[in-house]
């Protein structure tokens, strides 16, 4: 099993529809750590990636950085402007009931 299914089957035993990782200013050491990304990346613009309990990833990112998470497997979507940030972050979450997201301080 890859790291990705095995975050899979845990949702899915927490019947939790999907997790969200988010970061914006290399803030999150968690989701680096969780995701495997390098830690030494430079990050300026928000970046997200949904992991569903069943299906592909989702990625998320900025037009001016959108190779941050091609590390990772699933879908790409690009946003420039906020309203198409908004936009594009709704639909992803169309029809996620329950979303896991970690906390990190800072």
């Amino acid at each position: 099993m890859t790291k990705i299914e095995d975050i899979q089957a845990a949702l899915r035993d927490r019947s939790i529809d999907a997790w969200l990782f988010y970061d914006h200013h290399h803030r999150d050491v968690i989701a680096y750590r969780i995701l495997g990304l390098p830690e030494s990346l430079m990050v300026s613009r928000r970046w997200f990636y949904l992991i569903p309990a069943h299906g592909e990833p989702v990625k998320l990112l900025h037009r001016i950085e959108p190779f941050h998470l091609d590390s990772l497997p699933g879908n790409k979507r690009v946003y420039a402007a906020w309203q198409e940030f908004v936009d594009k972050l709704r639909e992803m979450l169309s029809g996620v009931r329950d979303v896991a997201m970690q906390f990190s301080p800072n």
